[in-house]
């Protein structure tokens, strides 16, 4: 599948610079001259005062009475796209306005902390040797696939630089201890500094209860050459380990799944306001995208265990809102394809079962800046969907196609249920360090699942993956998935897999 996102990469760049796109588009109100893919998308960050000259009210969207109603098929059946979607927007105005990758406040953490732990005691790590063998080789073994893939410059690195980066893990591999030597003391939340050659300045927290619960946090500066995503993620001791292998999505009222019933005694409502309590103790306006039902179900893929679901959770996934308006984002579950993004989307997840917060986890959490530009109209809806219509088969029918001549073809299949005009954060192409703009845009959240077919007549299960990049997939739904998202100011594609 990476193959898929090196070639999709190559593809978007040829129809910016054959402007092909501008051939395809006629949407009214949408200068033509204007609307291109994302390499030009750089101008914004110096033109943005100049794009809104009022702000728009929620009549110039022009929504649909009802759901979006759409559906496409390639000529030779290869990729399918069904649209049955509802359509949100905000009530108040959009505007641009800078975004930084900060990482996390200490009252951010102060909040989280006492929430979780409530006058429990607690410890942390503390001393030279905070990083073990294993912690070390992991992190190394990361390194050298990067290099491999000559991914190195993602991360603001040449070739040389990160060859001497891999040397000095190397280095701190022969030296770190078998278990670490550090000193435990009582904690009350307060990040640390950690100064680190390899992965650079950052703040960090290693939290531990008598009982075994953790809250481990990593908060690296927008500037952070590393370019690894500022992490905090709790685990109760002994929680199951849940997953999105059976997931079903709930609303309020919906009764349970019958696997779950009899397994799981606490409400949606209940789980709900003790998962949005915990966002609430970080200070944190937020949203709730999607709430699922969980369960534990393992499949052997990892360790070799099989065993079917014996207890069952509320997933809850969170959207951050900024200034009254929701921010985009993609909640793909694997921590493997977050690491590989330039600066990943903030993504926040609560796990709530009967006993209370089983897992949580908040990556790259955003920093809007107080310079907010002029209140912008974007596009309307019949605009955005004109281009969603247009560029939809052009992208995602390239990957129905590979290279690899033992592939005879792959199949694409595509559902858009939810449509939403929100804030979505673009980076600043031209800088090494997180910064960027939150933008207005036109979100078109679904599932995409492929099936590669080979020329010997077999046919790998189909899996879902993340949107237009062609990231590697999983046999489980990984929750809201951006399929495809519009610049809602100049109608431009927004690359989610480069953030620009």
């Amino acid at each position: 599948m990476k193959r898929l996102k090196q070639y999709l990469q190559r593809f978007l760049l040829w129809i910016g610079a054959t402007g092909l796109l501008l051939s395809m588009v006629a949407c009214a109100n949408v200068d033509q001259d204007e609307y291109r893919m994302p390499t030009e998308t750089e101008r914004m960050f110096t033109t943005a005062e100049q794009l809104g000259a009022r702000a728009a009210t929620p009549s110039d969207y022009q929504l649909p009475d009802g759901n979006y109603d759409w559906s496409v098929q390639s000529d030779d059946g290869n990729l399918n796209v069904t649209c049955n979607a509802s359509v949100h927007a905000p009530q108040t105005s959009l505007f641009l306005a800078g975004a930084s990758g900060e990482g996390f406040t200490q009252p951010q953490i102060t909040g989280i902390f006492r929430y979780l732990f409530n006058g429990q005691a607690v410890a942390t790590l503390i001393g030279k040797n905070v990083q073990t063998k294993a912690s070390v080789q992991e992190q190394l073994d990361q390194m050298k696939q990067i290099l491999q893939e000559n991914a190195y410059s993602d991360y603001g690195f040449t070739k040389e630089e990160y060859e001497e980066a891999i040397a000095r893990q190397e280095a701190a591999l022969l030296a770190a201890p078998a278990a670490s030597e550090g000193e435990r003391i009582s904690t009350d939340g307060t990040l640390l500094p950690v100064r680190d050659d390899v992965q650079g300045n950052y703040q960090a927290l290693e939290a531990r209860t008598e009982a075994g619960d953790t809250l481990s946090v990593r908060s690296a500066p927008a500037n952070d050459r590393s370019q690894l995503p500022s992490t905090c993620r709790f685990e109760r001791y002994g929680a199951p380990e849940y997953n999105m292998l059976d997931a079903v999505s709930v609303q309020g009222g919906d009764p349970l799944p019958q696997a779950a019933q009899g397994k799981l005694n606490r409400t949606l409502s209940e789980a709900k306001q003790l998962s949005d309590g915990l966002l609430a103790s970080a200070g944190t306006d937020t949203t709730c995208l999607a709430a699922y039902v969980v369960g534990d179900r393992q499949t052997g893929n990892a360790d070799g265990l099989v065993q079917a679901a014996a207890h069952y959770a509320y997933r809850f996934v969170y959207g951050r809102i900024a200034n009254g308006v929701p921010v985009a984002t993609d909640a793909w579950t694997e921590d493997d394809s977050v690491s590989e993004y330039p600066w990943p989307y903030e993504q926040i997840a609560v796990i709530v079962d009967d006993e209370g917060i089983a897992q949580f986890q908040w990556v790259e959490p955003v920093t809007v800046q107080n310079e907010e530009t002029d209140r912008v109209s974007p596009i309307s809806f019949p605009q955005a969907t004109e281009i969603f219509e247009k560029m939809i088969p052009v992208i995602y029918g390239s990957q129905t196609y590979s290279a690899n001549p033992k592939i005879d073809h792959m199949n694409v299949r595509i559902d858009v249920n939810d449509i939403q005009l929100s804030m979505l954060r673009i980076k600043n192409p031209s800088a090494e360090s997180k910064t960027g703009l939150l933008v207005p845009a036109w979100v078109f959240y679904g599932t995409i699942v492929s099936q590669t077919f080979w020329n010997d007549g077999t046919a790998d299960s189909p899996n879902y993956r993340q949107g237009m990049n062609g990231a590697e997939g999983c046999d489980f739904a990984p929750g809201p998935t951006i399929v495809l998202a519009i610049n809602a100011v100049d109608g431009s594609i927004i690359d989610t897999s480069q953030g620009y």
